[in-house]
């Protein structure tokens, strides 16, 4: 069984020193995501600050998963990471029935 998950989030409207963010200093948002404790993130496309916030990856594998998102100025700046988990649920089969062991 695999799972499909989606991010969402809402834009800053500040700046780390509170400073206010217009959008149109906004780049866009960095969204990426790892095996649980994995070195290393697999990113997706960047999201521009006037589509939809939000990403999708479809058909992940079962298990602990964390995602990311990192906001980035105009300039180059990364805002400090936010990131969740998420876990895909395992769908083994049931187990047999009616066995038996005969010993002879």
């Amino acid at each position: 069984m695999s799972g499909n998950v989606k991010v969402t989030w809402v834009l800053p409207t500040e700046r780390e020193n509170a400073r206010p963010l217009p959008l149109d200093e906004i780049a866009g948002t960095d969204v990426s995501y790892r095996v649980t404790g994995a070195p290393v993130w697999t990113p997706l496309p960047r999201v521009g600050p006037t589509d939809p916030q939000e990403a999708v990856v479809n058909d992940m594998d079962p298990g602990d998963w964390e995602f990311q998102c990192v906001v980035v100025d105009t300039k180059g700046n990364e805002s400090t990471a936010e990131v969740r988990p998420a876990v895909i649920p395992f769908d083994p089969p049931n187990p047999v029935s009616n066995m038996t062991v005969t010993v002879s």
